[in-house]
């Protein structure tokens, strides 16, 4: 029998079913701690905390890192809608003439403007998104 991984039928890698529940959630997610890793005020970061991180789901329970995963999720949003956005061939050419407008009533150069434009809209649509994804 060959060894499937989990998103290929649930299998671990020794070949055994996987459980439907995790053990040890909260448990250390590096366990192998020498006295020279060791930090004040604990073993470390815990299965949960370092999968909300790589999941980027601010439910670590710790706010002051909750609040660092919510820029992280919104910055990869604004990453996302910038790269639709600039490959969108109509969105290309609403954004010239948004550029020409911004160029000729500000007075600041192409560039500015054009940086000023995308962000603002990367922005915009990933707020959009994350205010559609959190349940209320």
């Amino acid at each position: 029998m060959k060894h499937r991984n989990k998103r290929a039928g649930g299998f671990s890698l020794k070949g055994k079913p996987m459980s439907d529940k995790p053990q040890n959630i909260d448990g250390p997610a590096f366990p192998n701690i020498t006295p020279d890793m060791l930090v004040p005020g604990g073993p470390g970061m815990t299965i949960r905390g370092y999968a909300c991180i790589k999941l980027m789901i601010p439910e670590t329970g710790e706010p002051e890192l909750d609040a660092i995963i919510k820029k992280a999720q919104r910055n990869h949003f604004a990453g996302m809608a910038l790269q639709a956005y600039l490959s969108n061939t109509r969105a290309m050419d609403q954004l010239a003439e948004a550029i020409e407008k911004g160029v000729k009533d500000t007075g600041k150069d192409q560039r500015e403007v054009l940086h000023k434009i995308l962000v603002k809209r990367a922005c915009l649509l990933a707020d959009a998104m994350l205010k559609e994804s959190i349940p209320e």
